[in-house]
């Protein structure tokens, strides 16, 4: 599809990327939830949830209006595709413009729960007929296992899939070609899907000028029962794992978990002082039993000389 004046998808190129701090600050936090799946005309496949939990781009509110599975890939990465690509689109809650989260899906790899999620979505929707709404039966959604803990890039630009759309898209997009950035599926998986649907098209527009990288993965945040918001400080390893830190209770706690011998080198006077008083503690009455003997040994000796003196 050529269309003159759009100005997505691109290529993500990292080498065209500058910082983006302040202009892409994404953060989410999604709800379990269930949905149907449709194969929308053999071009891509149609997921529909119910999550209306808000997500926060640049301190606007977005909520999930839709998502579609496009194979190939309809960005391309450092001048190649990803096997297909997954776009969780977002609607303004008080404006025209969406937000659209794009994460690649590579052939292969760790299986998650992501990987399953569409593994199911997949085998349903190649048993349904064509433009037919499918539930998801015994499949339970949190896109929270779906966004990657990694940088993202960002840009702006019109609807990677109309066009002459005049709506504003923000995209948020991982790269395949960073570590744990993408949802990965067995390779049959990804032969089932391309036979349902056809290969889209699209034309590679240019970088645009503010292209961008962000420095850190999105945050996770998300509301409790009383409707305020938290934010989950779990930090996470490289493999995608939550580090659990240990909370500090005392002086002496932190001392034991965090050890160091120059750092604490004053702890080995203290608990020798420490362990003196509690011995003198401890034989407080035989000390005092031995040093009264010896005074009453020295008082009944000077007794007795005295008395032999006088006869």
């Amino acid at each position: 599809m050529t269309c003159e004046s759009a100005t997505a998808p691109i290529n993500i190129l990292d080498s065209s990327a500058k910082d983006c701090k302040g202009k892409c600050d994404f953060s989410y936090f999604y709800q379990n939830t269930s949905g149907y799946i449709k194969n929308y005309n053999n071009e891509y496949l149609l997921l529909n949830i119910q999550d209306n939990t808000i997500s926060t781009f640049n301190n606007n509110s977005y909520q999930i209006e839709e998502i579609r599975i496009y194979s190939p890939s309809l960005h391309v990465y450092g001048g190649t595709k990803a096997d297909a690509e997954f776009l969780i689109i977002h609607k303004n809650t008080n404006g025209p413009d969406k937000l659209i989260v794009s994460i690649p899906i590579m052939k292969g790899g760790d299986v998650t729960q992501s990987s399953t999620d569409i593994k199911n979505m997949i085998n349903i929707a190649s048993q349904s007929g064509l433009n037919q709404a499918s539930q998801l039966n015994g499949t339970t959604i949190n896109l929270n296992n779906y966004i990657p803990k990694a940088n993202y890039y960002f840009y702006k630009g019109t609807l990677p899939y109309s066009c002459g759309s005049s709506v504003l898209v923000n995209y948020i997009v991982f790269s395949k070609n960073i570590k744990n950035s993408s949802i990965n599926i067995p390779e049959d998986i990804l032969n089932k899907l391309n036979k349902i649907i056809k290969k889209q098209k699209v034309e590679i527009k240019p970088t645009p000028e503010e292209f961008g990288k962000s420095k850190e993965p999105p945050s996770m945040t998300g509301s409790s029962s009383e409707g305020d918001i938290y934010i989950d400080c779990q930090p996470v390893g490289e493999e995608g794992e939550i580090l659990i830190n240990t909370p500090k209770t005392s002086i002496f706690g932190d001392v034991i978990t965090n050890f160091d011998s120059e750092k604490h080198k004053w702890l080995v006077p203290v608990l020798i002082g420490f362990l003196i008083l509690i011995i003198l503690l401890g034989f407080k009455n035989a000390i005092m039993n031995f040093f009264g003997s010896i005074f009453d040994f020295i008082f009944s000796y000077k007794k007795d000389s005295s008395t032999k003196v006088k006869k």
